[in-house]
């Protein structure tokens, strides 16, 4: 049974040889456990699916392969600080465990739409520029008829809006300024609603949409 076949017979309410699997894992473990296996590729691994090469996803036959465009392709790139494409600024930290080190990401101070008069002129990114979707095509004609292929638009609302604007503020203006709460969750809605209409027009079997919130 094929990965793609092995998902399909799930979602049919059938009974396939074994559960379809997906796993996700952040840069540092998936670094370790390449070697563990020795893939030997040094790329660093995006959990959610942006710029990956697939290799550990087949080592481990993973049905599901992810395609993200999004903010959260913002996460873990390779500097020590930086600002995304969204004007959201960045720092890595690093951090010890008796397995080794590794580093997280954590949004740095101003964030730009911090100041009410700012929301109005803000600019998002445009999500309908063609190299966002150049590894969903690569993806979709090497592993279309084997794997089930996944487009991920996650933190599609409200981790997006709250990056924008200050998370004590965002949740300072769903209670107090409704309405301007509204106005900046349209701005990563629209941008990720429109990412996940190209993906789909281009054929990936399902979309991944969510937020973690709280």
């Amino acid at each position: 049974m094929t990965p793609r076949d092995r998902v399909l017979t799930a979602l049919n309410h059938e009974i396939p040889d074994r559960c379809p699997m997906q796993i996700s894992f952040t840069p540092e473990f998936a670094t370790r456990l390449a070697k563990e296996i020795d893939l030997g590729n040094d790329k660093i691994h995006n959990p959610h699916g942006g710029g990956n090469t697939y290799e550990l996803e087949r080592a481990l036959d993973e049905d599901m392969l992810l395609t993200s465009v999004g903010w959260a392709n913002s996460y873990y790139q390779d500097a020590d600080e930086y600002v995304d494409e969204w004007g959201i600024g960045w720092h890595s930290v690093e951090y010890t465990t008796p397995f080794g080190n590794g580093r997280y990401t954590e949004f740095s101070r101003n964030p730009p739409l911090a100041e009410d008069d700012a929301i109005a002129s803000y600019q998002p990114p445009d999500p309908t520029r063609p190299e966002l979707y150049k590894e969903a095509e690569w993806l979709l004609n090497n592993f279309k008829e084997s794997h089930w292929i996944v487009g991920v638009t996650v933190t599609t609302i409200f981790e997006t809006a709250w990056a924008l604007r200050g998370y004590e503020k965002m949740l300072m203006d769903l209670a107090l300024k409704p309405d301007l709460a509204d106005a900046i969750m349209e701005i990563p809605y629209q941008y990720h609603l429109a990412a996940a209409k190209k993906l789909t027009e281009m054929g990936v079997d399902m979309i991944w949409t969510g937020d973690d919130i709280g």
